[in-house]
């Protein structure tokens, strides 16, 4: 083609030099194109079958007898290629041209399978307890547990640290040991864990003598052959509050990194502990509560010395831990008395209710007169609770809480427990509440009481009260005495009044009083009186009404009473009643009156009631 050029350029001078000077090297330039167009394509090609060649022979040379197990892609595009009459698969191809077709990168072979237990990763949230105890425990133990397989331990557990009763209680433990004691708390003394709770620093032991083994880990009911020994102690609120420990039967098995290590996990349970402490206090102020709650409905519905105890003893037993609770209350005879008793133990004895107290040499009788509240151990042999003579087994700790107003002490809660030092100050506070209520229902029992012996009206069945009504009697007598006269004194007792409260209840029975009383006043005269004197009974004072009448006034009675429907229930009914008079006679004075219609009425119960006796 150079030559051509050359030619062309040189002989001008013949035109058909340079015309096939001309010819040549356009032909020469496209024979030169089509060389250089075609020469890079079978250069890439020819370089892509080398390395195809490389894979063939490097994975055939790997292989060696094994072969590979083919993805189900590869299978499907090699089984796809064979049915086309053998044409290149899909393992021929290079992994990054098929990865340029793909939209995900496949893997050369399937992984092997490993089969994993679900325990090992996955938990059943509805097995965690949703008390706030039974969930922190719960989350300790877990913890403790991945830090056992940290440190391959022998033992990690929390002991926690009571200081106000001098012990170390037992928490959540991971050991491998069979001997870990199965007790709950013990002293705390100098051994390696009270060391910790002494000086509140980590102390790390790298080697346990054989024979110091059990005086320095107590927690174990004989010698495990343990070396090592770390303890690191947990602060909450800026106290002390447990040690996280761990031991091992290797020798110097622990150093600065595990009590780092510990340290964490001491900031995690201590997060976890607050968290703890707000839902305890939470469900504890919401039990308290419930049980005041109960307790003042239980007091609504038996307004009475016994009925008032016997919610009292009910609301400690819910409250506070006890194995011994007993009421104590003051009767208007002066005397204080063991209103209820309660123990845990039906076949264990306690002190009896009805029981008087020995209030100069007791120790429930000292309470009482300092009326403070105090926690303090059983009392030994020579000493006693609440009479000499008592017969009680134990010799734990107490909890004597006074009931007391700012007026006056109406008695005393008692709870006892087996085990020394179990009640602190928040048992102390918690019964102390309760006595709060039932020293407020007492007061307004006493002032109840007070106020009824002198209202004119019994506000229940809107007749006269007992004491108007025995006022009433000792102003006729005298009138009678003085002047002359007639008067009769009638005592009306309801037949079956046990089966009635028993069945309808007290406030049916009150009901019923009611309906009668309303009968009562209307058949008689306006100068005559009729008044309750009891739970089940009248009193009628008829005056003008002689020994020739009494029966047959009596009788008048009798036949209302009777004839009264009472509505009660959803259900209608009538009662029978047994009437029992004494007529006045010269000489005789108000209480010889009510005592001789007493007789005669309970005469009459006995002849089979519904019936009229005069005397």
């Amino acid at each position: 083609m150079v030559t051509a050029a050359v030619l062309f350029i040189v002989v001008d001078y013949d035109v058909t030099i340079q015309i096939l000077s001309a010819a040549i090297f356009v032909i020469g330039a496209v024979v030169l194109y089509f060389l250089m167009g075609s020469t890079p394509d079978q250069a890439e090609t020819q370089s892509d079958q080398d390395m195809s060649d490389q894979r063939k022979k490097s994975k055939k040379k790997k292989a060696g007898d094994a072969t590979l197990p083919l993805s189900f892609e590869e299978e499907k595009e090699k089984s796809g290629a064979d049915s086309a009459g053998g044409k290149e698969t899909a393992r021929d191809v290079p992994l990054d041209a098929r990865a340029s077709d793909a939209s995900t990168v496949r893997l050369p072979y399937k992984p092997k399978e490993i089969a994993i237990p679900e325990s090992y990763y996955k938990y059943n949230l509805e097995a965690i307890p949703t008390d706030p105890r039974g969930e922190f425990d719960y989350l300790t133990l877990r913890l403790l547990t991945v830090l056992k397989e940290m440190l391959f331990a022998h033992t990690v557990g929390i002991f926690w640290i009571n200081r106000d009763r001098g012990q170390i209680v037992i928490g959540s433990h991971v050991t491998d040991s069979k001997q870990f004691t199965p007790a709950r708390r013990y002293p705390l003394t100098n051994d390696l864990l009270g060391r910790v709770a002494e000086s509140m620093r980590p102390e790390i032991i790298s080697e346990i003598p054989t024979e110091a083994e059990a005086e320095l880990l107590p927690y174990y009911n004989s010698n495990q052959g343990v070396h090592s020994f770390v303890g690191v102690p947990m602060f909450f609120q800026n106290d002390c509050v447990a040690i996280l420990a761990a031991d091992s039967k290797a020798p110097d098995s622990f150093g600065l990194e595990t009590v780092a290590t510990m340290g964490h996990f001491t900031a995690l349970l201590a997060t976890l502990l607050q968290s703890y402490s707000h839902k305890y206090d939470l469900e504890a102020d919401s039990k308290l509560l419930k049980v005041i709650d109960n307790m003042r409905q239980s007091i609504a519905l038996h307004l009475d010395p016994y009925g008032i105890a016997s919610a009292a003893a009910t609301a400690t037993t819910e409250a506070v831990d006890w194995d011994y609770v007993a009421v104590v209350l003051n009767e208007p005879s002066g005397e204080w008395v063991v209103k209820r008793s309660v123990t845990k133990m039906s076949e264990e004895p306690y002190i009896k209710e009805g029981t008087v107290i020995d209030m100069e040499n007791g120790l429930v009788g000292q309470v009482l007169q300092s009326m403070e509240p105090v926690i303090v151990d059983a009392p030994t042999e020579d000493k006693f609770r609440f009479e000499r003579k008592e017969n009680i087994r134990g010799n734990g700790s107490l909890c004597l809480v006074p009931l007391t107003t700012a007026n006056r002490c109406f008695g005393i809660i008692v709870a006892e427990y087996k085990e020394k030092h179990q009640y602190a100050g928040r048992d102390l506070e918690i019964i102390r509440r309760i006595a709060e209520i039932v020293s407020m229902a007492l007061e307004v029992l006493s002032l109840n009481t007070l106020v009824r012996q002198h209202l004119m009206i019994d506000e229940s069945t809107r007749v006269a009260s007992r004491t108007y009504l025995l006022q009433r009697l000792d102003e006729e007598r005298k009138r009678c005495e003085d002047h002359g006269g007639e008067m009769s004194f009638y005592v009306v007792a309801l037949d079956h009044a046990d089966q009635l409260l028993q069945r309808h209840g007290l406030a049916g029975m009150e009901h019923i009083l009611k309906s009668l009383g309303g009968a009562l006043r209307s058949s008689l005269e306006s100068y005559h009186v009729v008044g309750k004197l009891d739970q089940s009974r009248f009193g009628i004072l008829c005056l003008h009404t002689g020994s020739e009448n009494a029966y047959l006034v009596g009788e008048k009675f009798r036949t209302t009473i009777a004839s009264t429907s009472i509505a009660l229930d959803g259900s209608s009914f009538s009662v029978t009643a047994s009437i029992g008079c004494c007529v006045y006679a010269e000489g005789m004075d108000s209480g010889q009156i009510l005592n001789v219609a007493q007789q005669v009425v309970d005469r009459a119960v006995s002849d089979g009631g519904n019936c009229v006796k005069v005397v």
